[in-house]
């Protein structure tokens, strides 16, 4: 959220005021914005020349103290109103590690109070037309937002163009580079032909990357000692897990230059996370570790290197079933289930593959709705291909929340024969495509959407 200066107009109807110029007014009705913990009361940023237990000694207004000031300002304000609302939104924030958006403890005090008036828990209601609803419930409200530019001009392809992409196709394409093409070729173009580089965030918190690669690295060490090794998760020591990622924590320079509580938060989070992972009971043993893979792909007259690395490689049950395994400390995406299904799709697929359609974009805006995500099923496909050995699954998972979540990719009930099925037969025309597109558009369209769009490191110059 930024923050901007406004000057309201004393004898305007509306008036918009932080909680300090609100005091000594009074409104009949006010309108919180945003009424999460982070906003009311706010939390106070930590002084190192003059903490708490310093301006306690000072007689200096301590933490405790502008709490309590927050609180009447607060109170004061409402209780001299005739209506209250106040909007906050749920789920996770903007970047953070998982982090999410708490209700005001000030909110929560006033819906308990409400409920013990009416002795029953408050429920949450669709907003209703034309009327601001009944007092003392809570509604929720529905905005459907999309970037106002959603109009972006392609780049069209040039012969400059077309020989930095034989480079990169020349080094390899990795299951990245790909996600990155199907979500958006512009995205594509701007990274890996331009060589622009996203911004490093300027909040270590938020550096995603950096604690994704650290985590990579601590459970690649962890579990060496127990390669080739019949093991249970639940058999080994999570305590010992932790203590080496705190370990390592320390010794990266911007994790270690955290501040205190934010450090502390982290840490604790990653006790309960590590303890939840190594919570399996499934008999395994672990066949390989950030094992590289790599095949070479033919398509049309071009035979393409794609590479991957897959983090984990179990065999597990009594038939030694290999499953790969891959962590995710950000957000799944899975294709679609109903996609290996969609026989119209695959006509289209064949269509261009026998020469009787071009490659167009609508298909391939088709092919990133429906499949999301090919790095999963890539690293099935590379694994199957260059060692001729079964994959039973692919299982992502993440240390995105408090509950470490598996994700397979083949439910339970899909039979052995329909697996080889998608993924050696299914599959490969649609990396086919993509990879055709990729060599024979004209241009890299932007595949403008709000989701797309509105994180993605390139909208300010796209």
């Amino acid at each position: 959220m930024e923050r901007v200066s406004f000057e309201p107009e004393p004898i305007g109807g509306l008036q918009v005021l932080g909680m300090l110029e609100s005091r000594l007014l009074r409104f009949d009705r006010v309108i919180f914005i945003d009424a999460v913990e982070d906003n009311l009361p706010g939390h106070s940023p930590y002084e190192p020349l003059l903490p708490d237990g310093m301006r306690y000694i000072l007689g200096l207004p301590d933490l405790e103290t502008r709490d309590v000031v927050a609180a009447y300002n607060f109170y004061r304000l409402i209780q001299g109103a005739k209506d209250v609302y106040f909007l906050y939104q749920n789920g996770s924030q903007s970047g953070g590690l998982g982090k999410k958006n708490v209700r005001s403890r000030y909110l929560e005090q006033l819906i308990w109070e409400e409920e013990k008036k009416k002795k029953n828990l408050l429920a949450v209601h669709a907003m209703p037309e034309n009327t601001l609803g009944e007092k003392g419930s809570i509604y929720t409200i529905n905005f459907p937002l999309e970037p106002p530019f959603l109009q972006k001009q392609a780049v069209n392809r040039t012969p400059l163009l077309q020989e930095k992409l034989e480079e990169c196709i020349e080094k390899g394409l990795s299951a990245t580079q790909l996600d990155t093409y199907l979500t958006c070729p512009k995205k594509f173009f701007h990274r890996y032909l331009l060589g622009i580089k996203p911004l490093k965030d300027l909040d270590v918190q938020e550096d995603r990357a950096n604690f994704g690669n650290l985590l990579h690295a601590v459970l690649e060490d962890f579990f060496e000692q127990y390669k080739n090794k019949e093991i249970q998760l639940s058999s080994l020591n999570s305590e010992e897990l932790y203590a080496y990622f705190t370990e390592k924590f320390f010794q990266e320079k911007s994790f270690a230059e955290l501040p205190l509580d934010i450090r502390y938060s982290l840490l604790e989070l990653m006790k309960v996370r590590f303890s939840e992972f190594l919570n399996d009971e499934r008999l395994l043993e672990i066949a390989h570790l950030e094992k590289e893979l790599q095949h070479i792909f033919p398509c049309g007259a071009k035979k393409i290197k794609l590479t991957g690395k897959v983090d984990r490689v179990d065999l597990q049950g009594e038939n030694k079933e290999r499953v790969l395994i891959d962590y995710k400390t950000g957000t799944i995406k899975m294709p679609k289930k109903a996609v290996w299904d969609d026989d119209i799709l695959f006509d289209k697929l064949l269509a261009v593959q026998t020469g009787e359609e071009q490659v167009n974009d609508e298909l391939l805006q088709e092919l990133q709705g429906k499949i999301i995500s090919i790095q999963l099923i890539l690293y099935m496909y590379l694994y199957w291909q260059e060692t001729a050995e079964k994959v039973h699954n692919g299982v992502l998972v993440s240390f995105k929340e408090y509950d470490v979540e598996d994700k397979a990719f083949f439910a339970d009930k899909v039979e052995d024969e329909e697996k080889e099925t998608i993924i050696l037969a299914l599959f490969p025309k649609v990396l086919e495509y993509i990879l055709s597109h990729m060599l024979e558009a004209t241009s890299f369209p932007a595949f403008a959407s709000a989701d797309n769009c509105q994180w993605c490191d390139y909208k300010n110059i796209c």
